[in-house]
């Protein structure tokens, strides 16, 4: 009878720690992203495509005390990155070579721990995250989203365990894609 007790204990525990979570398909807001590999730190207002693998940011780069301002397309579904420099207005147009990386939470990714970011118990106060990890292709992943809405608040990728390559934070989320010409080429970019 003990051993059918813990068994159902068990049971009952495993079955209450979160699972993946699906986080909207589209959805728009702001970043700061740390770029280690660049030594610099971004913020942008972004449009986010998980149908269409489609991400454009408008950024602000800080180097230091030296700023640069882009408006960046990446297009993983027709393989194109278009990156126009809003101060000279040069556009470069590239060949995309790495993997497009959902900011959603994979199916295999594992269950690491609950938080709960800003003042627990007081009502409106704080929201419920979630942080799950695993690989994507090469990379290692650390994602934060929220329960229950699955809205990712803060995305890490990794190489080799140690390295950091990207680190987003994502805040002002609205879901959906309020222009619809948020995934066309800046006209700079066209000739």
């Amino acid at each position: 009878m003990f051993l059918l007790a813990v068994l159902v204990t068990v049971v009952i525990v495993g079955a209450q720690e979160p699972h993946p979570c699906e986080s909207p398909k589209q959805f728009e807001g702001r970043q700061a992203t740390f770029d280690h590999q660049r030594k610099s730190q971004i913020f942008a207002r972004f449009a986010y495509d998980d149908i269409e693998k489609r991400f454009r940011e408008i950024e602000i780069e800080q180097f230091g005390k030296q700023h640069a301002f882009y408006d960046t397309l990446y297009l993983h579904n027709v393989g194109l990155e278009y990156k126009l420099d809003l101060r000279t207005r040069k556009c470069n147009v590239t060949a995309i070579t790495s993997p497009f990386r959902p900011f959603a939470i994979p199916p295999d990714a594992k269950f690491k721990g609950a938080v709960v970011y800003g003042a627990a118990g007081i009502p409106n106060q704080h929201v419920n995250l979630n942080r799950f990890e695993g690989e994507m292709g090469e990379l290692q992943f650390e994602m934060f989203h929220t329960s229950p809405n699955c809205i990712p608040v803060q995305v890490s990728f990794f190489k080799n365990s140690t390295r950091v390559v990207k680190h987003r934070q994502f805040y002002d989320v609205s879901v959906g894609i309020s222009d619809p010409e948020a995934f066309i080429p800046p006209k700079d970019c066209i000739k």
